[in-house]
């Protein structure tokens, strides 16, 4: 169910908004049959995935991150190694259409940032991309920052950082 991914702001009603204008208006200059389905399959395509990202911050990856981190505990690393933490990708892009594949990722760009689904108190790097006629994103999170001391055994972002002390 692809609601759940529009939030329910104006902002991010206008990000929606953009998306499929801009689909319908490039798939009626190309002349392409129903170009409100195009439209619509499209932005529910990229919304799925970014369900998808979603669902996993919130329900799996401070377990991944615990795990890794113990996995690496007696492990020498550079510091700056990379992670992998997951992948996510969709097709939706146009091989020859910049215009089409920048649409598609500033959509994700926004998305991300509005929807809260960048966590900055987790350390975790996040990189959108774009291959052949796929669009995603991918999450890692550098060695040096996955061995701090600073998140130590708690990697969830509901404690409140103005808590009072007995």
């Amino acid at each position: 169910d692809s609601s759940e991914a529009t939030f329910g702001s104006q902002r991010v009603d206008d990000f929606n908004k953009r998306l499929l204008d801009f689909i319908v208006e490039k798939s009626e200059r190309s002349g392409w049959d129903n170009p409100y389905r195009v439209a619509i399959r499209t932005k529910f395509t990229i919304d799925k995935m970014l369900g998808d990202v979603k669902s996993f911050v919130a329900n799996e990856l401070d377990a991944m991150l615990t795990d890794l981190k113990e996995a690496n505990e007696n492990v020498d690393q550079d510091d700056y190694y990379h992670h992998h933490l997951k992948t996510w990708r969709c097709s939706v892009l146009e091989e020859s259409d910049q215009q089409w594949n920048f649409e598609c990722s500033d959509y994700i760009g926004k998305w991300m940032v509005h929807g809260d689904v960048i966590i900055s108190n987790k350390k975790v790097n996040i990189r959108e991309f774009q291959s052949e006629n796929h669009i995603g994103v991918e999450y890692f999170i550098l060695h040096v920052d996955l061995m701090s001391d600073s998140d130590d055994e708690d990697w969830s972002s509901g404690g409140d950082d103005n808590e009072e002390e007995d």
